[in-house]
């Protein structure tokens, strides 16, 4: 049971462009590429290819720091072969997860 309705205003009902006349979809259009652009400059876009620069240096210093993780462990806390291995087999766990959760981004970016 409906208790209220909310209120549709006229501008929602148009919001697509598809059942809009040529001119209100050229202006609809333009709007958007204001709003974007004022998004962008306000910081609240990132345009995807400083998104994918930031996750690779991201993923790369993680990776590094992973690289040289066993090494630490044996030298500085004299950790076992055994416990070397189970280290190095945690590494290469998360390695694979990274390398899975980038190939997905791409994925969803369409690529």
């Amino acid at each position: 049971r409906v208790l209220m309705e909310a209120p549709v205003s006229q501008a929602a009902e148009h919001q697509d462009p598809n059942k809009m006349t040529p001119k209100e979809r050229k202006d609809w259009f333009d709007s958007e590429k204001g709003r974007l652009w004022l998004e962008k400059e306000m910081k609240q876009v990132v345009p995807l290819t400083e998104v994918r620069q930031q996750m690779a240096a991201i993923v790369k210093a993680i990776t590094q720091v992973l690289e040289v993780w066993p090494d630490k462990l044996e030298r500085g806390k004299g950790w076992s072969a055994e416990q070397l291995n189970e280290a190095q087999d945690v590494v290469d766990e998360v390695r694979i997860l990274l390398v899975k959760a980038m190939q997905e981004t791409a994925d969803d970016d369409g690529e």
